[in-house]
């Protein structure tokens, strides 16, 4: 729930900041400004997935992703993250390393192990951050045999004894002060990698630093293309769309990147006003954007009361949740939250490019 609500003013915040992005700023502090609030978000992003892979109700999304072009993209919020005093080197293989992965939550680990170092040096230091390949023969204890990508973080740090080292990856275990730390981070990062079928080592001695060792396995699939959030040319349309979000601030966004895009829209805030509103306006709307969870009806029941009056009406639903379940019945109910397996379901935080192009796809199917 925590999460929910997080991801729904995470979407106002990342959307508007990105669509002022694409307006072009001239002066160079607005441009810093957007970027600032951007890298944030993308951060706050990462720590509402990652409360939802600790409960067990973040789905990954895995597909091609080249490791070196990922950190290139990120060096720029990696260096907002650290301290001035911290040199941040980055070293990456000549060898193109694909990995089948979720490319959000791989940025989540380079986060947190950066964050981490980062707490380590407090009088500044160094921050190595390097991509290699390694083979393993299925000698080693538990681990699978094949070629892996490797992943290495290291710092100069403050280091930590054996027996911090053995219980770094415990949940709520953590060195920091109260306030500084949930001691959620670690056991976070080693939920990611086995998540993706690959395994983490950690090197490290009092007074000599800290270096985490992360193996993915390899892949020869095509990479998927890197697009820089936000910065994408989209298509939009002139159809009518009804919008139902029962969140105020993330449904006028929602109106705004719609008409923006030359899309006309009928707002409502719960499911019995939807139902309602494609009612009068049933001659027009040919597109419905429907939030899974909502007051009175959810997005489920208002589609297929609307698809009664107007069969094959087309449908993109949206949710805050990544569990099949959002009022936690899932195990209970086993009720799927989607008419059928064939329909869209985009999770927050919603980015207004992938909407537009969703949206889009849709429509002209």
């Amino acid at each position: 729930g925590i999460a929910h609500d997080f991801n729904n003013i995470l979407t106002v915040i990342k959307s508007y900041g990105q669509m002022l992005q694409k307006k072009g700023m001239k002066s160079e502090d607005e441009t810093r400004f957007i970027e600032q609030i951007l890298a944030s978000t993308h951060k706050a992003t990462a720590l509402t997935r990652g409360l939802l892979a600790f409960s067990r109700k973040q789905t990954i999304e895995p597909r091609p992703v080249c490791l070196n072009p990922l950190i290139a993209d990120m060096k720029d919020m990696l260096e907002r993250i650290i301290d001035e005093s911290i040199e941040l080197i980055v070293d990456t293989a000549e060898e193109e390393l694909v990995v089948i992965a979720d490319k959000v939550q791989i940025e989540h680990v380079l986060i947190n192990l950066v964050t981490n170092a980062k707490d380590a040096m407090p009088e500044g230091g160094r921050l190595v951050i390097s991509t290699s390949a390694v083979e393993l023969t299925g000698s080693e204890e538990g681990r699978v045999a094949g070629r892996y990508a490797v992943l290495t973080i290291s710092d100069t740090g403050t280091g930590m004894d054996r027996q911090t080292k053995e219980r770094i990856f415990d949940p709520f275990f953590t060195t920091k002060d109260i306030g500084k730390g949930t001691g959620l981070g670690l056991s976070l990062v080693y939920g990611i990698i086995n998540q993706h079928k690959g395994y983490i080592d950690v090197r490290s001695e009092p007074g000599r630093g800290t270096a985490f060792d992360i193996l993915l396995p390899l892949s020869s699939e095509r990479p998927c293309e890197l697009t820089k959030e936000g910065m994408r040319a989209t298509k939009g349309g002139t159809e009518t769309i009804l919008l139902a979000e029962d969140d105020s601030d993330v449904r006028r966004l929602l109106s705004d990147v719609l008409t923006g895009a030359g899309y006309r829209v009928i707002a409502a805030g719960d499911g019995d006003e939807a139902v309602k509103r494609f009612i009068d306006n049933k001659n027009h709307i040919s597109f419905l954007l429907l939030d899974v969870k909502m007051p009175k009806k959810n997005g489920k029941s208002v589609y297929e009361e609307i698809s009664k009056m107007a069969t094959g009406i087309k449908v993109l639903f949206m949710s805050g949740y990544a569990s099949e379940e959002p009022e936690g019945r899932a195990e209970t109910s086993h009720e799927p939250i989607l008419p059928n397996e064939e329909m869209e379901l985009l999770y927050k935080p919603l980015v207004p490019d992938e909407i537009l192009e969703r949206i889009r796809k849709i429509l002209d199917t």
